[in-house]
């Protein structure tokens, strides 16, 4: 991948505004969960659907 840009700010100086948050993030966590479940893996399944419901909750905010 290509670097085009780096930001050094603190955590706490970074804006969390939608324009600012992984589009593939909620994707990926909803795939790993879904595979979990056709692996017979509840718990890391129940671990991933607690992510991503989080995530959700944190985005409405």
């Amino acid at each position: 991948p290509i670097i085009r840009d780096v930001d050094i700010r603190h955590s706490h100086e970074i804006e969390t505004g939608p324009d600012r948050q992984n589009p593939i993030e909620l994707a990926a966590l909803q795939v790993l969960a879904d595979a979990y479940v056709q692996l017979g893996n509840a718990e890391k399944a129940a671990a991933h659907m607690a992510a991503l419901r989080k995530l959700k909750e944190h985005r409405k905010q």
